[in-house]
């Protein structure tokens, strides 16, 4: 499917339309939302970085089984933090792969066409 850099030509396309799938994106929104991704993935490191201050600092005013239960806890989900921040930046690189294949994929048409 060809991607319209033209917006203008795009909803004109998309006026007139039919049953085919079109892709109404470009790559560099593509590459915008993989960058927002790894924003987020940033900030959700981040929150889980102030999250365990939080948790390692109780350690002089929470004290005992109990404390020491909480903390192992928390610590059992160290795995499922680190699987998601992988799991965004995977999310991420498809993004980016999608736009790579979407501009290799025009200039191939283009050049197809005599461009």
């Amino acid at each position: 499917m060809y991607v319209f850099k033209d917006k203008k030509v795009r909803n004109d396309v998309l006026r007139k339309g039919g049953n085919q799938m079109k892709i109404i994106v470009t790559p560099e929104e593509m590459r915008s939302n993989a960058t927002n991704i790894r924003t987020e993935k940033a900030n959700f490191e981040q929150c889980i970085s102030s999250m365990r201050t939080i948790v390692n600092s109780m350690s002089g005013v929470f004290e005992g089984e109990a404390a020491t239960a909480f903390v192992s806890n928390f610590e059992s989900y160290n795995a499922q933090f680190t699987s998601f921040g992988e799991l965004l930046e995977s999310f991420a690189q498809k993004l980016d792969t999608a736009a790579n294949t979407m501009e290799e994929t025009d200039g191939g048409l283009a050049a197809s066409m005599g461009q």
